[in-house]
């Protein structure tokens, strides 16, 4: 691959530098917070804060980071890799911190601040990405962690788990 056409995007039809390295930034960011979503998972007492992290992680984060990596491939890049990536969440170590570490509200709140910064980081993606098909894609990935980030809000509002901001009483 040429890298002046990466760079430059002289050839419409090839994933050039801003394309590729925002779909690189939002496989990798999905991949290195499947570890802080395992701890939490093993940390939360309530069912339904446990089943949101479950249905997260299967559902939203794990098929964004394949896609992301399957794109990649195809497009002849090297792909950010995590090995065993579904085992994370119920690999359960010895050495496992007791459940009482971490509340399941300040759990709540957490999740609800990393989806923010990764829709941040999503959002630049999608600024620098010019081809059609992976600016799709990239709106996809956002959507779907937008409705995500609703649903941590909504678990937070339900479970009487509010901090402010940006919740006003």
């Amino acid at each position: 691959m040429n890298i002046n056409n990466v760079i430059t995007n002289n050839n419409q039809e090839k994933m050039h530098w801003g394309d590729g390295l925002g779909l690189w930034d939002v496989a990798r960011n999905k991949i290195i917070g499947l570890a802080t979503l395992a701890i939490y998972y093993s940390q939360a007492q309530d069912a339904d804060l446990k089943k949101l992290i479950e249905d997260g992680v299967n559902n939203i984060v794990l098929p964004h980071i394949k896609q992301v990596q399957n794109k990649l491939q195809a497009e002849g890049f090297n792909i950010p890799n995590e090995p065993e990536l579904s085992r994370k969440l119920y690999d359960q170590p010895a050495s496992a911190a007791p459940n009482t570490m971490i509340k399941d509200d300040e759990i709540a709140m957490s999740l609800r601040e990393l989806s923010r910064l990764t829709m941040s980081l999503e959002t630049e993606a999608l600024r620098n990405a010019t081809r059609p098909d992976i600016r799709e894609m990239l709106h996809n990935i956002f959507e779907a962690d937008n409705k995500a980030y609703g649903k941590v809000v909504k678990l937070q509002k339900d479970k009487g788990w509010v901090d402010i901001p940006p919740y006003f009483h």
